[in-house]
């Protein structure tokens, strides 16, 4: 799912301190960048942990698992569209690129009535969702987007994933829902606020609704 976190020598890691200092490293430079990337992120992302575990069931040690551990020899799909991030100069062959996959929600899940009598209730409104970065703790900027949004007189649909991003403000709407499935909303709304997710992004596009991005990925 992440681009950024496959290692190439065609550049620096993400965030990489000394990235505004060598903006175009050399490919030698680039690999030793992410080989101390991957070892970084072994240490932070519990590898000894993690191969203790699989050493006690009987299976091989897996490194970086956060970054390459998930990578088969054998085929790896790459789930974005190589026009928002092309495929990488030295990557293996057997790495395909499929484009952007929207997952559509559950198998026959439509918006529930409420949800819908909202939508058709007056002028297309603002979907805000912060997708599956709603796992760390959103609630402060779903509360910050209410009152920005409440302040322009916007009516809005918040999309917050669980009742821990509901604060004492979105607690006293009726406009908050854990979720819906997007390709079924968007149609609906004037615009989405969100944290740029390839599946977000996707289905903004294909519902063809402007965008504005809050990314908050840490």
């Amino acid at each position: 799912l992440f681009p950024m976190l496959i290692p190439t020598t065609d550049h620096l890691p993400p965030a990489w301190p000394l990235e505004k200092l060598v903006r175009h490293p050399s490919k030698r430079h680039a690999g030793l960048a992410w080989v101390a990337a991957e070892r970084l992120s072994a240490r932070m992302m519990y590898d000894r942990e993690i191969n203790a575990q699989r050493a006690a069931l009987g299976l091989d040690p897996v490194r970086a698992n956060a970054m390459v551990g998930g990578l088969s020899p054998a085929l790896v799909l790459l789930l974005w569209s190589s026009l928002w991030s092309p495929t990488a100069s030295d990557w293996p062959d057997h790495y395909s690129a499929t484009g952007f996959t929207i997952w559509p929600g559950p198998s026959g899940q439509s918006p529930s009535p409420e949800l819908s009598a909202y939508l058709d209730a007056g002028p297309p409104l603002v979907l805000v969702t912060l997708g599956s970065s709603a796992a760390s703790n959103a609630a402060a900027l779903f509360d910050n987007i209410a009152e920005v949004l409440d302040r322009r007189g916007r009516r809005a649909v918040f999309l917050v994933g669980g009742q821990n991003n509901v604060t004492e403000r979105l607690a006293a709407r009726d406009d908050v829902g854990d979720f819906a499935p997007l390709p079924q909303v968007l149609p609906r709304c004037s615009a989405i606020v969100h944290a740029g997710g390839h599946g977000t992004t996707d289905a903004a596009l294909t519902a063809g609704v402007p965008s504005v991005v809050v990314p908050m990925v840490f």
